[in-house]
């Protein structure tokens, strides 16, 4: 459980690090649009780049959701004995904290005036954040139920 409470912090590292440059990719973007740097064959590409961005949106659900299945899944594979529940138990009550203020800290950063209209364009990345807590914990059960059900096997 150590190691998929681990794998989950990781995944929620990595997804924070990803939100916060795509959402600093997008507000580079908005910028050199509204000073209108780029005309003709340019400007379409700089479009086509944005939408790129834009679309690496759900890339967050993808990476969060992602890493805490592979962590389900190489549960089932770790020999654990129903005895460590209590250490499961204790470090999913550690993961719940951590995971509530990396989202508080997405939230104030997605609620920031200079960054607030690149961030509404990333509606799937803000609900990932806003849910963190609660996806820590179905992930956790979920590892829980799958190490501890094998009775020791």
């Amino acid at each position: 459980m150590v190691l998929s409470a681990l794998d989950m912090v990781a995944a929620v590292a990595a997804a924070f690090t990803f939100a916060i440059a795509l959402v600093m990719a997008i507000l580079i973007f908005d910028a050199f649009t509204a000073e209108g740097v780029f005309t003709g064959q340019e400007q379409v590409l700089f479009d086509q780049a944005k939408s790129a961005a834009l679309t690496l949106d759900a890339l967050t659900v993808v990476v969060v959701v992602g890493i805490c299945l592979s962590s389900v899944i190489l549960a089932f594979l770790i020999r654990s004995h129903p005895a460590f529940f209590i250490v499961s138990f204790i470090i999913t009550l550690m993961l719940i904290p951590l995971t509530a203020m990396i989202g508080n800290i997405y939230e104030e950063f997605a609620n920031d005036p200079a960054l607030a209209a690149a961030a509404n364009q990333l509606p799937l990345t803000y609900y990932v954040f806003e849910y963190l807590p609660k996806i820590a914990v179905v992930f956790s059960a979920l590892i829980a139920v799958v190490m501890y059900s094998k009775g020791g096997a």
